[in-house]
């Protein structure tokens, strides 16, 4: 039970106050966070923003789509029964999409990887790969820091949490503001990057998988797990997996200063063969990502026990790593 006792200014049931909660929880992620966040060095921007696509629409989903969808794991939190995962059909234009830039910085910025196709011998192009995942995590926790802190605000307005007194879910909320921060530090050191052309400051590596049958795509910014407790600006890693028409690309990128404690987390990966390969990576992808799609015609070919081992190592990696879990199902490729 959430309340013992209410003042006379929330003087309603219990039940009341959970719908109420529940509401405003669900008005806030369909609000969401909306800001431009392109480098200060472009001008502040105030222009209203987009749903720009993480993973681009027009090379990478149009290759993975079917019927104008794709396949996403799409976790769904519930004030009373908590978080459900699930597989679901998402429209090409809602997947991995972020309200964390304007279109016109959007356009100026990762125009090269839009209007081009992606090379992985060009060091621009690489860069915006990785660029664009950390503007996506930038969001997702700016967006997750502001939405723990409005919901508190509620709950102290019902008198459900103390008003004097330093509670756990206040510990929580200065936990997601330091997250935020901490990666707002992080896309500062890109930002610097891009605007002096300093592209050599990142590093790069690359596994290429030959296929023909579009898999997955991935773009998302990692922090492993064992880094997460440091007090300074902690290095991650962005992961970009996307399909050709001959082959699926695997992309890691980091700073360059970050090299001696990303390249032994890489190590096992970047050393396998074929088969494993793809089995360490889509264990790397299941523990850390969420902004991910797959092929729907590659998800028909997964059988539903295989689906459903999927979901169940990816919930149970919320809370632990899991880095030594092996099960041969969990390959997405």
């Amino acid at each position: 039970m959430l309340v013992t006792s209410l003042n006379p200014i929330s003087n309603m049931r219990l039940a009341d106050i959970q719908n109420s909660l529940n509401y405003y929880f669900f008005k806030l992620q369909k609000a969401g966070f909306k800001k431009c966040l392109a480098p200060e060095g472009l001008g502040l921007c105030s222009k209203k923003t987009i749903r720009a696509h993480s993973i681009q629409n027009r090379q990478i989903l149009d290759i993975i789509q079917r019927d104008g969808h794709v396949v996403m794991l799409n976790a769904r939190l519930d004030l009373k029964k908590g978080i459900s995962v699930n597989f679901e059909f998402i429209g090409r234009n809602k997947a991995t999409t972020f309200t964390g830039i304007c279109s016109n910085h959007d356009r100026k910025i990762f125009a090269p990887i839009e209007e081009n196709n992606i090379d992985v011998d060009n060091e621009l192009h690489l860069f915006l790969l990785a660029y664009r995942a950390v503007f996506k995590q930038t969001f997702a926790t700016c967006d997750a820091a502001v939405q723990q802190e409005l919901i508190s605000r509620k709950k102290r307005e019902f008198d459900l949490l103390s008003k004097n007194v330093l509670t756990d879910e206040d510990k929580l909320v200065l936990n997601f503001s330091l997250n935020s921060y901490k990666t707002y530090l992080y896309k500062v050191e890109f930002d610097k990057i891009f605007l002096n052309k300093y592209f050599d400051k990142i590093c790069h590596r690359i596994i290429k998988f030959s296929s023909t049958v579009p898999t997955i795509a991935v773009n998302s910014l990692i922090t492993p797990r064992d880094n997460l407790q440091k007090k300074s600006t902690i290095g991650r890693i962005a992961i970009n997996i996307f399909p050709t028409t001959r082959y699926t690309f695997v992309v890691f990128s980091y700073l360059k200063c970050d090299e001696p404690f990303v390249r032994p987390y890489l190590d096992d990966i970047l050393h396998a063969e074929n088969q494993y390969c793809r089995y360490l990576v889509s264990k790397l992808v299941l523990r850390n990502c969420e902004n991910f799609v797959i092929s729907p015609n590659h998800f028909d070919t997964i059988n539903e026990d295989s689906r459903k081992a999927i979901i169940g190592f990816f919930i149970s990696t919320i809370i632990e790593d899991r880095l030594d879990h092996e099960d041969k199902r969990l390959s997405l490729f």
